[in-house]
């Protein structure tokens, strides 16, 4: 059996970036590994010439010595690129995505690793997929045409900075965590025609109908 192992994120150029409608055949949101500031922690500032973020589990990849690693989750608590700002968020990265007043939305897009896995059922030219970093990708039988065909399931996860807090933007977790006046304007929302708690802008609608009387609330 033809054995091959893929590296992905060292063939730069080979993939292309994200796509817009949820299917990556990268591992990587930029194609090329790119220029960032990371803040530490500890308050310490580093600036990286190559980074990027990695989307098995949206982290920090940098090149050092050569290799490519993935930064300590915990040691992270910011990096800028030229055009997003990240902040990690439990264990995530998420960039800005945008701001109201001194509230925000911020998003990671991560992997679906079991719906991937799902759709491998059905495709008898991969085999034995290893997620794990230290490989990238393995694979024990390929015989793909062309790498693109490669196509990966991906995922967004959102969060409010709202009133100080971090919420995870998720039904259950909303419902659990918002007091009982903003509880009834998010079950409005659930139930208006064209919500979707995968949209950014009906995200930020809710988050607006959620400031009403904030400051008589407080």
């Amino acid at each position: 059996m033809k054995k091959t192992i893929l590296y992905i994120i060292f063939l730069l150029g080979i993939f292309a970036e994200v796509k817009a409608d949820g299917v990556s055949s990268s591992f990587t949101v930029y194609k090329e590994f790119k220029p960032c500031t990371i803040t530490l922690a500890d308050g310490r500032k580093l600036s990286q010439p190559f980074a990027n973020i990695f989307l098995k589990n949206s982290t920090l990849l940098y090149v050092s010595g050569g290799l490519t690693k993935q930064a300590d989750v915990k040691a992270v608590t910011a990096v800028d690129f030229e055009d997003r700002h990240y902040i990690r968020i439990d264990t995530l990265l998420c960039f800005l995505v945008d701001t109201l007043g001194a509230d925000a939305l911020y998003k990671a897009t991560i992997i679906d690793v079991p719906a991937y896995n799902r759709l491998l059922l059905n495709n008898h030219q991969l085999t034995n997929i290893d997620f794990s970093f230290n490989s990238i990708i393995q694979t024990s039988s390929i015989d793909l045409e062309n790498e693109s065909e490669i196509k990966m399931p991906l995922i967004d996860i959102f969060y409010y900075r709202f009133n100080g807090k971090m919420y995870r933007v998720h039904e259950r977790e909303l419902l659990r965590q918002l007091p009982k006046d903003k509880r009834r304007i998010l079950k409005t929302f659930m139930n208006m025609s064209g919500f979707s708690w995968t949209d950014s802008d009906s995200l930020m609608k809710l988050l607006k109908a959620l400031q009403m009387n904030q400051s008589s609330n407080d």
